[in-house]
């Protein structure tokens, strides 16, 4: 709504340009923040999970995993 264009158009947009969704953007993003939150902050992996807005930090959890091959808590190390 913020940007005045449907769904639709952005993904095929972003699709044309970059060769990837929206979506993929957006996770991209996703993951670029919880590996900084996790390097270079004193969040626990819990509050990462909240500040980036998943309602629960195993759904974080799996999707940093999925992303990535290895869980936040290695990650860390």
């Amino acid at each position: 709504e913020a940007l005045h264009i449907t769904p639709d158009y952005l993904n095929a947009s972003l699709k044309s340009l970059t060769g990837t969704g929206a979506k993929e953007h957006i996770q991209n993003r996703i993951l670029i923040a919880a590996k900084r939150l996790l390097k270079f902050s004193d969040l626990n992996t819990k509050e990462i999970a909240y500040e980036l807005g998943f309602s629960e930090p195993a759904n974080f959890s799996v999707f940093f995993k999925k992303h990535t091959g290895v869980s936040p808590s290695k990650f860390e190390v």
